[in-house]
């Protein structure tokens, strides 16, 4: 079998959440023990969207995995991993992302709570702050983002439930990522 190309994030240093490994460019990485998903071994995931939601990303790498394996929905476990190649992960990046997100399911919030604006306000402050990053339109963003975290998580949490809607919405995030990254090369 051919190796695989997955999706990793890293914490600045190329740092993993979990472990103490010395990643480099290019270096493969051997997993000696038993392979448990969530616990031991090399994580990575099909979908950079995936891979995000497992830590905060600095770093998103592209990684090539080989050997023993484990999978579930939208994580794999494998005992050999090297970083092929890597993109540095932005505060902007990510309210971009969560701009992108947002407009997508905004509609339909509104119109379960017409009255409730805090997303588009949350939506609007986060515009701002892309525009003028400043202490006071990042504390406004932060206020909007904070009143309509509920509202966020709900959306995400839709996914499961809106079925073949919600996953053209989480493709459609991946999507974005990846034009985003594209732009980097």
């Amino acid at each position: 079998m051919a190796n695989k190309r997955l999706w990793k994030i890293y914490k600045k240093g190329f740092k993993s959440n979990n472990g103490n490994i010395k990643w480099k460019l290019g270096e493969w990485q051997k997993h000696q023990n038993k392979l448990e998903i969530c616990a031991s071994g090399l994580h990575a995931s099909e979908k950079v969207v995936d891979a995000m939601q497992y830590t905060d990303a600095e770093i998103i790498a592209r990684v090539e995995v080989k050997g023993e394996y484990l999978k579930q929905k939208d994580k794999q476990v494998w005992t050999d991993m090297r970083i092929i190649k890597s993109y540095k992960w932005t505060k902007k990046d990510s309210v971009k992302l969560a701009i992108y997100g947002a407009e997508l399911v905004l509609h339909h919030f509104e119109k379960e709570f017409p009255k409730d604006d805090r997303p588009r306000k949350a939506i609007k402050a986060a515009k701002q702050w892309l525009k003028t990053p400043t202490g006071a339109a990042a504390g406004a963003a932060g206020a909007a983002a904070g009143a309509a975290a509920g509202a966020a998580g709900a959306a995400w949490d839709a996914r499961a439930a809106a079925g073949a809607a919600g996953n053209k919405i989480y493709n459609k995030c991946e999507n974005y990522i990846l034009k985003l990254l594209k732009e980097r090369k």
